[in-house]
């Protein structure tokens, strides 16, 4: 019982497009912070120095946290008999197993996906902060949530799938 649910080839280049955003923006950012610090430690900065390293430090949240979000909202699935394998990025491709048990439900998104179809979120009790993060944004609660948007190739035979096994 394997199945594997791709994304099609417009969302890699997104996908791709926001990790080479992401490992330009990381080092960059990583250098104005640390020089923010280093200026604010040896006292050679004047009274806006405090406030240029609170924007560094948000600018590397961003820099961050958007590119990983948009990476993992367009997730490689694989259906086996233990759960759902979910590609996920964590400074490199992995696979996490999500077995059955600990997927919650599946809910529709109030938010229509970026060819404006609807999209849904299999609610699980645990991945990662990114797929919170992603659950939350998209107003399908505080769990972590694999998101299941036009942009997966058959993506009607997985949400047939998982909703008979959340129905046992």
């Amino acid at each position: 019982m394997s199945n594997e649910f791709k994304n099609s080839d417009s969302s890699n280049i997104v996908v791709y497009t926001a990790l080479i955003f992401f490992w330009l923006a990381l080092p960059l950012m990583t250098f104005l912070l640390l020089g923010s610090v280093y200026i604010l430690i040896s006292g050679r900065g004047d009274g806006n120095t405090f406030i240029k390293l609170l924007i560094s430090a948000l600018g590397l949240y961003f820099a961050v946290s958007g590119p990983l979000q948009m990476v993992n909202q367009y997730s490689h699935i694989r259906v086996e008999k233990a759960g759902l394998y979910v590609r996920v990025y964590k400074f490199r491709f992995v696979w996490k197993l999500v077995e059955w048990k600990d997927v919650l439900d599946i809910r529709t998104s109030p938010m229509l996906d970026r060819w404006r179809k609807p999209q849904w979120i299999i609610n699980v009790r645990e991945l990662t902060y990114w797929h919170q993060l992603l659950s939350s944004n998209l107003y399908c609660g505080p769990e972590p949530g694999i998101v299941i948007s036009s942009d997966i190739v058959d993506r009607e035979k997985l949400l047939k799938i998982v909703e008979k096994r959340l129905k046992k």
